[in-house]
């Protein structure tokens, strides 16, 4: 076999081998949403960000067609809620909703070196 055709026949192999990893990794690809989203309201259930966030909950559940999940988590000015959503896994599953202010970001910035 000449030196020519030996090239072109390992150029196509890996060429196939390349495909073959790229539709196995195609259908191992998790579809988004696979589990409820949940949404941070760092207010007291009844009040103002958690009637909105409610609000926004329903136009986000018929479009990405899962639950999501309104999880009030009040406390020290919205400060606990906001730093458990800054602290939340980055998967896409936990949302923050809030209008951050500098008192609720004190206590982020002393325990987590944040910055606004």
């Amino acid at each position: 076999m000449k030196e020519g055709k030996k090239w072109i026949i390992v150029i196509a192999a890996v060429a196939a081998l390349s495909w073959m990893s790229v539709a196995v990794n195609i259908e191992a690809a998790e579809v988004y949403p696979a589990k409820p989203i949940t949404i941070i309201v760092p207010y007291a259930p009844g009040g103002s960000m958690d009637v909105a966030a409610r609000q926004l909950a329903i136009y986000m559940s018929r479009y990405l067609k899962t639950s999501i999940i309104i999880s009030n988590i009040p406390g020290a000015g919205g400060g606990i809620g906001n730093t458990k959503g800054y602290t939340a896994k980055p998967d896409g599953y936990t949302c923050s909703f809030g209008i951050p202010c500098r008192r609720s970001w004190k206590n982020t910035e002393r325990k987590w070196s944040m910055k606004p």
